[in-house]
């Protein structure tokens, strides 16, 4: 998996075998907004964003992995979102994601382990996925891209959110 992100959205590219098979973009939304307490835009809310968009990765992308045994390699441009994918160390900010992709793990065969850094200079076609939801209409799908089908990604609001959830339902009784 090969992450990119802006302050706007964020980018997603599946790789098996050195090929692309499946990818996403998303803008940020209101309910990411608001959960996370980060406004679009705001450069302070980019390790959020970033482990967002590692936890959504792995929910969108899960059926490929989590059965068997795989060997998984997140590759990001932000040292902070590899570290709690690999290791799961949040930071204050990211503590909802952590929690979540620590029980995407848990369901999982195996953890995921390998991440590698890569410089953001170089991680040209995940990025422009990430800014396409900038407002510019400045990016578009990569032609590397253009034979694949866009991969759906889902409502990120408190349902999204397996630890939120399970607040939300223990209030109700």
């Amino acid at each position: 998996m090969v992450l990119g992100d802006s302050p706007y959205g964020f980018g997603e590219v599946l790789y098996e075998d050195g090929t692309a098979v499946s990818f996403f973009y998303d803008a940020l939304t209101n309910h990411d907004e608001r959960i996370h307490h980060y406004k679009r835009g705001d450069h302070r809310g980019q390790q959020v964003w970033d482990s967002l968009a590692i936890l959504i990765a792995l929910r969108v992308w899960r059926q490929r992995w989590v059965t068997r045994t795989t060997a998984i390699t997140i590759r990001s441009d932000n040292m902070s979102a590899l570290a709690l994918a690999g290791r799961l160390k949040t930071s204050s900010a990211s503590r909802l994601i952590g929690k979540e992709i620590a029980m995407v793990y848990t369901s999982a065969a195996f953890e995921p382990k390998v991440v590698e850094h890569i410089p953001g200079i170089t991680n040209t076609v995940a990025d422009a996925l990430s800014r396409i939801g900038d407002g510019s209409g400045a990016y578009e799908v990569p032609d590397e891209l253009a034979h694949l089908v866009k991969t759906p990604v889902p409502v990120r609001d408190e349902s999204f959110y397996t630890t939120l959830a399970a607040k939300q339902v223990g209030r109700k009784g």
